[in-house]
């Protein structure tokens, strides 16, 4: 609730531009997330996923 209501202000002030604003609520909700993960999920979800490009290598691979 305290984003949205700092976001809203940053906004509505005028003084930062919208991109500057845009980013910097992008990065916030990112580094909120991280040190405050969702229920059922770890901080470090998403940030290795592996290559689609791997796994279909390895499958290769194992085939006779």
């Amino acid at each position: 609730m305290a984003v949205t209501i700092a976001m809203f202000v940053a906004f509505a002030r005028g003084k930062m531009s919208i991109e500057i604003v845009s980013l910097l609520t992008i990065a916030v909700i990112a580094v909120g997330l991280y040190f405050f993960p969702l229920p059922g999920t770890q901080q470090t979800d998403g940030l290795n996923s592996p290559s689609p490009v791997s796994g279909i290598m390895r499958s290769s691979r194992s085939a006779p």
